[in-house]
């Protein structure tokens, strides 16, 4: 990938002057990113996609091809990953074809920060650190272990640079999520908050660990009836579709029957939430904490489990403040915890804060 330099619009243009621009992905994004660049005066020739049926209508007015076919054109050609998911995987496809010129949106964001709108796990990141240092530093001296420490410094240097290439040096693996050798193997609740399909309680369930029961929270309406489906009949489970907050209330959904479906002002949907303290009657559990922005709200609605030492793992990357900002929230509740920070992921998601009672448990 050549070096833009700086990050700068002046330098976007000279980079880009006499190439024709081509926004790889053809999802909400990266039509948002079209906007952006063509109401700044950029002229954008079209869209690259690697699903064949996006090929038969044009999009915002500009045609949707394959990479393959503007290959020969590749020296000529500028490409804007307009992804943040598989934004790894194109990186690698695109280098695999020789093309040499091109951006990942976290990137393009430091130049058009108004893209940073586009997608919640970019917005602030920079200007949430700069802001922030103390907490950062209060954060950094929490951390249990050594991995822990490089996890939050690699994620600190991102959050300056925007370097996609940063992740390969902490990412633990997928196989690995949740399932930590230091998260204690007790037959309490396993409860999985944002079970969106049912893709964690599956490696759960294959692991062979220990549970008494297990509380199954989503409130998407697909991802809920497939979970259902699939794990209907499994031993001591119950199904909520539900979303979790401080306390019971109905609130807005975007309902996308995909990962990235949140409470959201412009949902298209009315959910009801409850809070785990409400309805797990048990002292303590193994807590799973996934939920698109609403950890906060839902750690609040958890304040008995976890002043009883639950065992937490929850995801501190959804908004830019979560990394310290939960932690925070956590040990106000209940300061007899260790902490470990783990990423499982090549891009800036699935990062999960452990917290695990030091006695108690």
């Amino acid at each position: 990938m050549k070096k833009i330099g700086k990050l700068t619009f002046k330098n976007f243009t000279l980079k880009t002057a006499k190439k024709d621009i081509y926004i790889f992905g053809t999802s909400k994004l990266g039509q948002g990113i079209y906007r952006v660049l063509t109401g700044s005066g950029i002229k954008v020739s079209g869209f690259l996609d690697n699903n064949p049926k996006t090929y038969a209508s044009p999009l915002l007015g500009c045609r949707v091809c394959s990479p393959v076919e503007i290959k020969p054109k590749q020296k000529k050609t500028f490409v804007i990953i307009g992804t943040i998911s598989y934004q790894w995987e194109i990186m690698q496809q695109l280098l695999r074809e020789g093309f040499k010129n091109f951006i990942t949106t976290p990137q393009l964001s430091r130049i058009f920060p108004e893209i940073q709108k586009e997608n919640m796990t970019i917005r602030g990141l920079k200007e949430d650190l700069a802001k922030n240092k103390k907490e950062y530093k209060n954060f950094y001296r929490l951390l249990s272990d050594r991995k822990s420490k490089k996890v939050l410094k690699t994620l600190m240097a991102y959050r300056k640079t925007f370097n996609p290439f940063l992740f390969y040096k902490i990412n633990s693996g997928e196989e690995k999520q949740y399932l930590e050798s230091f998260v204690p193997d007790s037959p309490v609740p396993f409860v999985d908050c944002g079970g969106f399909t049912g893709d964690t309680l599956e490696r759960f369930l294959k692991s062979g660990r220990k549970y008494s029961r297990i509380y199954f929270f989503e409130p998407d309406p697909k991802s809920f009836e497939k979970a259902c489906r699939d794990f209907f009949g499994v031993k001591n489970i119950d199904f909520y579709n539900k979303g979790l907050h401080s306390r019971e209330v109905k609130l807005l959904f975007d309902s996308a029957g995909a990962l990235g479906s949140c409470v959201s002002g412009e949902g298209n949907t009315v959910i009801s939430c409850v809070s785990l303290d409400s309805v797990i009657q048990e002292e303590r559990a193994f807590i799973k904490m996934d939920i698109e922005g609403s950890e906060k709200f839902a750690l609040e609605g958890s304040k008995r489990l976890i002043e009883n030492n639950s065992v937490l793992a929850v995801s501190v990357y959804h908004l830019a403040e979560d990394i310290w900002k939960i932690p925070l929230i956590i040990m106000n509740l209940n300061p007899n915890y260790n902490f470990f920070l783990r990423h499982y992921s090549d891009i800036n998601t699935e990062t999960v804060l452990y917290c695990i009672p030091k006695t108690g448990f």
